[in-house]
C-alpha cells in the first residue's frame, strides 16, 4: 500500500498563474523577514509606516510592487555628448536607482550607465556620455530598480 503526502497532491493541482502567486508571496514574505532583521532597512520602513501597520508590513508590500516608469522623454536626445534624457519613475516605497542603455539599429551597445535622481520629485536624469552618430534607430532602454530589487523595464525606440 502506497502513501501520497497530502501536500504533493495539492501542489499538482495549482496551475502556473498560483504557483508564480505563491512564490511571489514566499519571496515577499522573505524579503519582510530580511528587512525586519536588517537595522538600516528596518528604520528605513519604521519611518515610513502608515499608522497601524509595521515596517515587516511595508516591506513586504514594497516587495510586492516593482516600480513604475511613467515617462521616458528623450526629445533632447540628439546623439551627442552631454544630451539629457529625463525619466519619470515612482515606487510605493522608493526608486533605488535607474539604469539606461542604449543601443544603435544593429543593437550594438553605445553606451550605458546609471541616472541621477533630481532632489524635489521623481524625475531622473541620464546625461551621455558616448556620441551616437545613428540617432534615427536606436534604442534607449530604461530599468527601475526598487530597493527590494523588483525591476520594471520600459524600451522606446528612436
Amino acid at each position: 500500500m502506497s502513501v501520497i503526502n497530502k501536500k504533493q497532491i495539492a501542489e499538482q493541482f495549482f496551475n502556473n498563474q498560483q504557483q508564480r502567486t505563491r512564490q511571489s508571496f514566499t519571496d515577499c514574505a522573505e524579503y519582510s523577514t530580511r528587512a525586519k532583521n536588517d537595522e538600516k532597512l528596518r528604520l528605513m520602513y519604521e519611518l515610513f509606516c502608515r499608522p497601524g501597520s509595521t515596517p515587516s508590513k511595508t516591506a513586504f508590500h514594497d516587495a510586492k510592487n516593482a516600480p513604475i516608469i511613467t515617462n521616458v522623454n528623450a526629445s533632447d536626445y540628439n546623439g551627442n555628448i552631454d544630451d539629457v534624457i529625463i525619466i519619470e519613475a515612482y515606487d510605493d516605497f522608493e526608486v533605488d536607482s535607474i539604469k539606461v542603455i542604449i543601443v544603435d539599429p544593429e543593437d550594438q551597445l553605445i553606451e550605458s550607465g546609471f541616472a541621477v535622481r533630481s532632489v524635489k520629485n521623481d524625475k531622473w536624469a541620464f546625461v551621455t556620455k558616448v556620441l551616437n552618430e545613428k540617432v534615427s534607430g536606436s534604442k534607449i532602454k530604461v530599468c527601475a530598480y526598487d530597493i527590494p530589487g523588483n525591476k520594471t523595464i520600459f524600451k522606446q525606440i528612436l
